[in-house]
């Protein structure tokens, strides 16, 4: 347990250090495109993402996770069909993982999809 613990947190500041890299990118671009138009004269149509893009992003999102975590629970729901379970071989709920099993690892990092060009431009 205390390793899960480890895990996860390590998994955490991995997450946070990406995403610390993603805001200091973000800024240096937003500061060289603000340093263009200054000295182009020309603006760009809009930078940062309105309210809808950002609701329709997370929406999106969402869709994906439910659908793989309906896909894991028909998996599963598949696998424990197959094992008949008794009494002294049953399996654990969810609710209580086996201390020898390891915990469930993605095996991918999820990532946001890339914003298009059109999400880019500030105006």
């Amino acid at each position: 347990m205390y390793s899960e613990a480890n895990l996860a947190r390590d998994k955490f500041r991995a997450v946070e250090m990406r995403l610390n890299r993603t805001l200091l990118e973000n800024d240096l671009a937003r500061r060289a495109l603000k340093d263009l138009e200054k000295k182009t004269g020309q603006h760009a149509e809009h930078s940062t993402l309105t309210p809808e893009e950002i609701a329709e992003s997370d929406r999106r999102i969402k869709e994906k996770h439910a659908a793989e975590d309906q896909a894991e629970a028909e998996a599963r729901a598949r696998l424990e069909a197959a094992q008949p379970i008794t009494g002294e071989e049953a399996a654990p709920s969810p609710a209580e993982p086996a201390a020898s099993e390891p915990s469930p690892l993605p095996s991918a990092p999820t990532e946001a999809p890339a914003p298009s060009v059109t999400e880019n431009k500030e105006g």
